[in-house]
């Protein structure tokens, strides 16, 4: 396992980064070697099994890429943080009780359209080693559902262009299945992952997010301090060291 670890960072990847890319490349050969045998046989042909396996890696950086940059932020993590908002409303838990990382994050002063950024600095360096390792391979499991179900679901729409809907309902309902699997899987990960933070003390939770530029350190706004009067009060932290770290 060392070893592994090694040949990772030398890559300059993470963990979560390196399951998405190997992943996202496997599952795309496989569905087009289904949806396209011949055209995919020939393709393996021409390159030879070593410059295919190449490729195949190369087009699994760009749809991991295109997944979690363009998909991820702008659909499929929106979408994630709402229902997880819902759900603590339903259970009504608000402001410092929040169970998501991201609302938590935001209850300490963190402004909103920063929030998103906040939660991943924090995922990547605020906890020890062992515990962001672990974070990230979870994530790159999770990462596992999400991209079945985009890449099903692509081939589903490809095969609608092709006149060639004998099983596009399947490709779709599985498409489905893995996405409920993984908003489910995120949601509770996302609740680990916020309790974990919060056994930190909160002054150091908030102190490393003002040395990220996440709150302000010299003008907190009206929100941040209201949420720092919070945190002294429920946990007797001292006032004045608090409002100097924020």
């Amino acid at each position: 396992m060392a070893s592994e670890d090694t040949i990772i960072a030398r890559l300059g990847v993470t963990p979560e980064q390196f399951v998405g890319y190997a992943y996202a490349g496997l599952l795309l050969v496989l569905i087009a070697a289904v949806v396209e045998p011949t055209a995919v046989k020939e393709i393996v042909g021409t390159l030879g099994g070593f410059l295919s396996a190449i490729v195949g890696l190369a087009l699994g950086i760009g749809v991991y890429t295109l997944y979690f940059r363009i998909l991820g932020e702008f659909l499929l993590y929106p979408v994630h943080h709402l229902a997880h908002l819902a759900l603590d409303r339903m259970r009504g838990k608000s402001g410092l009780q929040h169970s998501s990382c991201v609302a938590y994050l935001g209850a300490l002063g963190v402004q909103v359209g920063q929030r998103r950024a906040a939660y991943q600095a924090v995922k990547a360096a605020f906890f020890p080693q062992s515990d962001r390792r672990r974070i990230q391979l979870l994530h790159g499991e999770l990462h596992v559902l999400y991209l079945t179900a985009v890449e099903t679901a692509a081939a589903a729409i490809y095969l609608l262009t092709k006149d060639r809907s004998s099983n596009v309902k399947a490709w779709f309902a599985f498409s489905a299945v893995c996405y409920i699997a993984g908003l489910l899987g995120d949601l509770h990960q996302h609740t680990l992952e916020c309790y974990m933070l919060k056994a930190h003390p909160q002054r150091n939770v908030l102190s490393f997010l003002a040395e990220a530029g996440y709150v302000s350190q010299s003008r907190p706004n009206a929100h941040s301090e209201t949420n720092i009067r919070k945190i002294t009060t429920e946990k007797g932290i001292n006032p004045a060291g608090q409002h100097t770290e924020e």
